[in-house]
């Protein structure tokens, strides 16, 4: 028969070693407590908490970054803008002064208007106030400068006709190519590309040049008669025919190739 003893503690209900373990941990709410099975909580890794930290302090910046080139793309009156309009609108009094032979004050023009160039691209980097329309009115400007200019002279008799023929002729027939296709294609949604070639670059220096030397020739005809420039001028007019020329291929040539990037 069994000892007394060991009916006694047989009688003795075994204690579950998991409540053990878990009256000897720390407990937050008594449903821990009692618990059978530990939830464990998840901790995020570091990598996705540098992430979301990093996005959390980089997004405002960022959208007010992507706000103010916004801002600054619908800009108009701004001061770059202001100095390429004032340059603008001093186009037709170039061609009046050169028309009537005012070629002293036609050379100061010119010399203001190439400062206020210089000027405005300056402080468009400057001042941070690159604008969509800018970009549009500074080459604009530039164009409508130098064609009145060799119109006039052309006008004057100061530049061989042909040469003017062909210059005017070129920016005529690449502005009006340029949009013609782009209907064709996008149906007015696409932007032109404003990417300079090196031989536009190249033909633009020389047709200043040009310009320049035509109108210097006729300040100092004026002052006195021994001093020319004919044999300059006589240089530069082939080379800015054939730049002419080929800067006009190559654009036409770009355009025909490239597909345009259509706007939504």
């Amino acid at each position: 028969p069994p000892s007394p003893s060991f009916s006694i503690i047989s009688s003795i209900p075994a204690t579950p070693t998991l409540f053990i373990h878990q009256h000897h941990q720390p407990s937050s709410s008594p449903r821990a407590f009692f618990s059978t099975k530990s939830t464990p909580t998840p901790t995020p890794a570091p990598h996705d908490e540098q992430q979301s930290n990093s996005n959390s302090s980089s997004s405002p910046s960022s959208s007010q970054h992507r706000r103010r080139e916004q801002e600054l793309s619908r800009a108009v009156l701004t001061i770059p803008n202001v100095i390429t309009f004032a340059r603008l609108s001093s186009t037709p009094l170039l061609y009046h002064l050169l028309t009537h032979h005012h070629f002293d004050l036609a050379l100061l023009t010119i010399t203001l208007a190439a400062l206020s160039d210089i000027l405005d691209g300056f402080l468009a980097r400057r001042l941070n106030q690159q604008s969509v329309l800018g970009s549009y009115l500074d080459p604009l400007s530039d164009k409508l400068m130098i064609a009145a200019v060799f119109l006039a002279l052309g006008v004057t008799t100061h530049l061989s006709p042909p040469v003017v023929a062909v210059v005017l002729l070129r920016d005529v027939v690449l502005i009006a190519g340029t949009f013609t296709l782009r209907n064709v294609r996008t149906q007015w949604r696409s932007a032109p590309s404003l990417k300079v070639l090196p031989i536009s670059r190249l033909n633009t220096l020389l047709q200043i040049s040009l310009g320049i030397s035509a109108v210097v020739n006729q300040v100092g005809a004026v002052q006195t008669s021994e001093f020319s420039l004919d044999f300059v001028i006589a240089a530069l007019e082939p080379a800015v025919v054939f730049t002419t020329v080929a800067s006009g291929v190559a654009y036409a040539w770009r355009e025909i190739k490239e597909p345009p990037k259509t706007t939504q």
